[in-house]
């Protein structure tokens, strides 16, 4: 119900796989955060972002240890 992915992978971007999981029924509810080191301006103007629920970058661990476990608490 967790997906960690990386903007940049070999056969397509992060946010346009978010987009591809989240158009399959079973996976559909996933929450999914986008772990990128890609600035904000490009995120931001890249509209298949839109998928994802959190976007954390590469340089803040600690963000992406707070979005995890804010999403543990919200599916308890």
């Amino acid at each position: 119900s967790l997906i960690i992915i990386d903007m940049h992978m070999p056969l397509m971007n992060g946010c346009r796989a978010a987009r591809l999981i989240r158009s399959m029924s079973r996976t559909a509810q996933c929450k999914i955060i986008l772990f990128t080191g890609e600035t904000e301006e490009y995120l931001r103007d890249n509209s298949e972002c839109k998928s994802v629920n959190s976007i954390v970058f590469e340089k803040n661990i600690n963000e992406l240890r707070r979005v995890i476990l804010s999403i543990k608490c919200e599916c308890n």
